[in-house]
Order: C-alpha cells, then structure tokens, then sequence
C-alpha cells in the first residue's frame, strides 16, 4: 500500500492594495474648524496644539507657545509679508483661545476615515501608494466655533479687509528704474565707429566749397552742433572744425551753449539779403488804449500803412461782389490796402495756378494793380470750422464743393505757386469749449509739427511766414504753443486763432483778454500782431486794447450779404455804438428817398437813397450786395482811421 502525503496549505497571497481594517468599528468625530486654526495646528505638526474639555459643553482650548505659520508665496509682485489667511496678519497671541464645539447627529449616511502612510516610501512617495488603513467610523459630526468676542470680530475685520486689497498695487517711485541689459555693441559705439570710419574714407572737398557749404547751411539756421554740420556736410570732423573755426564762433553761455554761430562779420550779408523781403513793421506809441504802428514792406513790396488797421478781405482773388475796376475807381480806402487771398475759394485752381506759372495776383486780374501786397490764408472768415475732421496729418478746409484736407506738402506746393508776399501756417483748430486736456495737447503737437514739417532744411517755401498760434479755451495751451512755435527764427508776425470769438458767437472780454496775455507774454513785444475774422466795432476796439495790429474786413461783407449797413457814432471810439440797419424791410424804407447815412462820403450814401437801395435788395438785384459793400468798406476803413486819430491824441505810456 502505496503512502501518501498531506500537501501543504497554500500561502496567503498579498496584494498592494490591501487596506487594514482592525479599527473599522472605531468610532470617530468629523470636526470642520477654521482655516487658520488648521493652519496652525499643520505648522505645529506632532506637538500638542490643545486639550478637549467634554462636559454639559464640549470646549477646546488652545495650547501656549504654538509656532507661527510661515507666509504664503503669492506669487511675482506680491509682498513676502502679505498672505491671504488672518494667521498671517495677526499674531498668534491675537487667536482666541477658547472654542466651543456644536455637535450633529450622523444620520442615513455612514463616512469613513481613511489614512494613508508614506514615510516608509521617502522620495518615491509621489510614485507609489503608502500602505492605506481606515482609521474608523464616523460618527459624529462637529463645528469649532469661535467666540464671538470684539478681540476676534478685530482679527476677522482685519482678515476680510486683508482680502479685499489687490495683490499688486501701483507705488509712486522717485526716479525712473533703469534695467541695463548686456548688449554686444552699443548704438553710440557703432555710430562713432560709423562715422570714423567714413570720415577716413570721405575725400576732403576744397576749403572754398566747404566754406560755402558751411554759408549755405547757416542761412537756415543760426546755430549748429558740430555733429550735425559734419552729418550735414559729410566731411572728416577735424576738417569741418578747422574750416568753422575761421568763420564761426562757439557759444559757451546759454541760451545757445555748445552751439556754433557765425561771426558777426559774415551776418551782415544775410542779414541785407532778408531786409528786403521781411514785413517791416514798427510800433510809434504805446497807450492804454493800444499802440499805433507802421508797416512799412510787406515781402517784396513797400506800403505805407499805419495800424491799426485791417487787411482787405478777398474771396476767389476778388472783393465780394465787386470788379477790381469798380474797386478801384469806387472804393477810396485811407491807405495802401493789403489784401487777405483766402485759400477755401481756390483750393481747387491750385493745379491750374501752378501750371499757369505767375502767381495767383496775375491769375485772378489783380495785374492791374501795382506789385500788390498778399497775404495768403488758409482759411475763410466767413467760411465754416466744423470740429472733428482734423487728423494727424492734415486739417480740414471746406469749400463750395465740400472738406478738403490740406497737409503739409500740399499747401507748401501752394504757397510757391501762389506767390504771395506772405502765408499763414497750419494750426489745428478744432478745439471747441469742452475739449480736454489730452485733446489740447494733441492739437499744439499737431500745430508744432506742421511747422516743422513746412520749415524743412531742404525744402523751400516762398513769402513771409505769420506764425498762428492755436490752444482754444485753454491758457496754459496758448502759451505753450506760443512757446513752441512763436520763437523760431525768421517769424515775420503772429496771427491769433479766435474763430469761436467773432460776431455771432458768445464772446467773454474777460476770457479773451487771458488768452491773448497768455498767448503774447512768451514772445518778442515788437512783432506785427494780427487777427482775422469777422469782429465787430466794439470788438475791434477791445482787441486794440489788447495790442491786436491788424485785422480783416470781413465784418464788413459779412453785413452786406445779410442786407444790412452798419454806421459808427458820432463819439466813436470814445464810446463803442454803432448802428446797424436792415434794409430788407419794406413797410420802414419804401418811401424813404433821403441818403443812406447822412454825412457818409462813399460812393453809396453820395449816389443812392434808402428806398431804392431797399428796392434792390427785395428785387434780389446785383447792385444791392454792390452798393453795400462799398458803404461797409468805406464805414470800416474810417473806422480804424478815427482809433488811430485817438490813439495818437492819447498820452504814450
């Protein structure tokens, strides 16, 4: 009988995922505490963080000596000493003490505590699992309450306002932080290796050019950088220097320190060459109701023409409504007329007048008058300024057909073939009474540049350049466009922007005296000051008393073209009334046969009576716009004639 063998039992197969389960029936509490009582009792890990009182009432108190948290990183741009829990705001010994704890029945629901051990695992504890156990059973749940002391409503008001602060504020430092990056070579570096190197390479020109050039280039500016005139002339700058050292000294004083200027000796050329082509203005006497001067050229062509005074306002190169004959043998002005030539009514010849080739004087019929004197304008007086079409690089101009936009390199082109004796700059106009401060500053940049741009070295511009100046409602504006742009060198006059100021519009004397003492107080007192637009008599005697030279006579056809005369009083300018009537009124005027306005020597008021001057006017007849021009002209001229008799009886200052 064969033996046989009990086989052993089968070991116990063991699994990584096993989970002890000896203290499954262990019951436990499931406590919800506040969070920065978690985070103190995780800094304060295997010490003892308090002791649990059970009683009536079950209460928790805090152990002394605990360790404080460490701070939160938040993160690049936020404090090391700012977190976002009250531990951290607050020290330890500001957390209450004392906790009571509300207990919950566990019902229908049945949670278990579930541990995980990975200390045996050491740095592959984020690879593999640790040996997992349930630690019991729920069964009761608690709340940890703090008691509703004014020391722990402190701690969480300073938590709730901690909270509500951003993570990044914005700090006011002194000085602008200056980061320098390495670089290889730097820009300065490269560009006097640049101009080393080409100054070893360029060939020296004969001295007597290099002179010349150097001759050619102070005619249009006064004073220079060595580096520019070397940039300007490409020449070695040793060569430039010994050459500039013969005909230029250099300035070691402001306001031109480090500059160079030519000697006095080698000014007097330039300075005999321009004398003949400035306006020739000078002021006689000073008063408190003005000051009167003379023009005594205006470009190439001599006037005599004393100011106050006003430029003769002319639309499509002609007075509204009359010939250049009628003009001539009707209208007996006092002085030798300068004529205001307004770009809007010829914008759109500007090709024809340039191919034609003599000038816009020729080109509209003027040739019969003798080497007129011209000022160009790039606006209409009486033309509309709607705001909001002005850009960056152009303004807008409206004519009969519409907006032109007028940049720089056009209405350069249009000067030259114009051949005026003087022009008017570009100044960004749209600048109505609510226009901010980011709106004024962008409209005198603009202004300035157009400036730069029309004045370029090497671009050339005919006539007399009257600088305007622009800035709105704004007094500091004014003056900084004055600043900007009123200084620079071979500025004949000034021309004030005050479009939102002439008849019809609200005007404030008070705020017009600021603006104009804002726009006037940086610049040179002896300048030709000038303004244009449509300005009553009561006006045009305040803005004399503000030093204003010469205006225009566009108030004068303004009137006519409404049907209507205007006549001065008898103590005019003693006093500021005038008369204005309306001739379109039938029932007043229709048997009215006596003259215009009595004691009025123009030809109008000689020839004409009311009546039948009424019954042009209702028969829509050409005569009528005639007629009242010639008075408007005539009263306006006679105008300025009686402010300068009383400025010259009035005591000079």
């Amino acid at each position: 009988m064969s033996s046989t063998s009990t086989p052993a039992p089968p070991k116990k197969q063991r699994y990584d995922n096993e989970v002890e389960c000896e203290l499954a029936k262990r019951g436990c509490w499931l406590v919800k505490v506040p969070r920065y009582l978690s985070e103190l009792w995780e800094a304060n890990e295997g010490a003892v963080v308090g002791k649990l009182h059970i009683g009536p009432e079950i209460e928790f108190q805090t152990s002394q000596g605990l360790r404080q948290p460490p701070p939160k990183d938040e993160g690049e741009g936020t404090s090391s000493t700012t977190t976002n829990t009250a531990v951290t705001s607050s020290k330890v010994s500001e957390i209450p003490t004392q906790y009571t704890f509300i207990l919950h029945d566990v019902k229908g629901s049945t949670m278990s505590v579930l541990s995980e051990d990975k200390q045996a695992l050491g740095a592959e504890a984020t690879v593999k699992t640790g040996k997992l156990a349930v630690e019991g059973r729920i069964m009761k749940r608690a709340e940890c309450r703090p008691p509703a002391t004014s020391k722990y409503m402190k701690m969480k008001l300073a938590h709730i306002v901690k909270n509500t602060q951003p993570k990044k504020t914005v700090k006011m430092i002194d000085k602008a932080a200056v980061k320098f990056k390495p670089v290889a070579v730097h820009a300065e570096d490269m560009i006097k290796n640049k101009q080393k190197k080409d100054g070893a390479k360029t060939y020296r020109a004969d001295r007597d050019v290099l002179r010349g050039a150097l001759f050619k280039a102070f005619e249009k500016h006064s004073y220079y950088r060595l580096q520019d005139l070397q940039n300007i002339l490409q020449q070695p700058v040793s060569y430039v220097k010994e050459v500039l050292q013969e005909i230029a000294v250099y300035n070691t004083a402001p306001p031109h320190k480090s500059l160079w200027c030519l000697k006095p000796e080698y000014c007097n050329y330039k300075l005999n060459a321009q004398s003949e082509q400035m306006v020739k203005f000078s002021i006689e006497k000073k008063t408190i109701l003005g000051r009167l001067g003379k023009i005594d050229s205006w470009g190439p062509v001599d006037v005599s023409h004393a100011t106050p005074s006003c430029m003769t306002y002319l639309r499509a190169g002609h007075i509204p409504h009359l010939t250049w004959d009628v003009a001539e043998n009707q209208l007996k002005l006092s002085q030798t007329p300068i004529y205001q030539m307004t770009l809007p009514s010829l914008i759109s010849n500007a090709k024809t007048i340039e191919k034609f080739g003599k000038g816009v004087a020729k080109f509209v019929g003027m040739g019969a008058l003798v080497s007129p004197a011209i000022h160009l304008s790039p606006f209409d007086p009486l033309g509309k300024l709607p705001n909001g079409y002005n850009d960056s690089k152009s303004i807008a101009i409206w004519t009969a057909n519409g907006k032109v936009s007028l940049d720089v390199k056009t209405y350069r082109n249009t000067v030259n073939s114009f051949g005026c004796g003087s022009f008017e700059t570009l100044v960004d106009y749209d600048l109505p009474r609510d226009a901010g401060h980011k709106k004024l500053l962008k409209a005198v940049d603009r202004t300035t540049t157009f400036n730069e741009q029309i004045f370029k070295q090497d671009e050339k511009i005919a006539g007399e350049r009257i600088v305007a100046l622009g800035g709105g409602f704004s007094k500091y504006h004014r003056r900084k466009c004055a600043v900007d742009i009123g200084l620079a060198e071979n500025t004949a006059a000034y021309t004030v922007e005050f479009h939102e100021f002439v008849e019809g519009m609200e005007t404030d004397e008070k705020e017009m005296k600021e603006l104009l003492e804002e726009t006037f107080s940086p610049l040179p007192p002896t300048k030709l000051r000038c303004i244009s637009g449509p300005f009553n008599p009561k006006t045009v005697l305040f803005l004399v008393q503000q030093g204003i030279d010469l205006f225009d006579s566009s108030f004068a056809i303004k009137l006519a073209e409404e049907g209507h005369a205007f006549c001065l009083a008898d103590d005019y300018p003693t006093s500021s009334k005038y008369e204005v009537v309306d001739f379109k009124d039938q029932e007043k005027f229709a048997d009215d046969f006596t003259p215009v306005f009595d004691g009025c020597g123009c030809y109008t008021c000689t020839k004409y009576t009311k009546g039948y001057l009424q019954h042009l006017l209702n028969t829509k007849e050409l005569l009528a716009s005639i007629l009242l021009v010639i008075h408007n002209m005539s009263e306006y001229d006679r105008m300025f004639k009686l402010i300068r008799k009383s400025l010259e009886n009035s005591e000079g200052l």
